[in-house]
């Protein structure tokens, strides 16, 4: 069985689907302030992560 690997365009991809979470996170008029600042600041976590996950992949695939 072969390994399957993450690409670093489904990095990036699921980050920016984090992005855009974190965007319109204010607008979701169910959540009290508290719980949208906390969705704000983990979402952002995440998509740091995410991006900087993808740039290792890019580096380790150029070489």
């Amino acid at each position: 069985m072969s390994k399957q690997y993450v690409s670093m365009t489904d990095f990036e991809y699921v980050a920016d689907l984090l992005r855009a979470l974190r965007v319109f996170a204010p607008e979701f008029e169910h959540l009290s302030e508290d719980v949208t600042e906390e969705l704000i600041e983990s979402l952002g976590v995440s998509e740091a992560a995410l991006r900087r996950a993808a740039a290792e992949v890019a580096l380790k695939t150029a070489n």
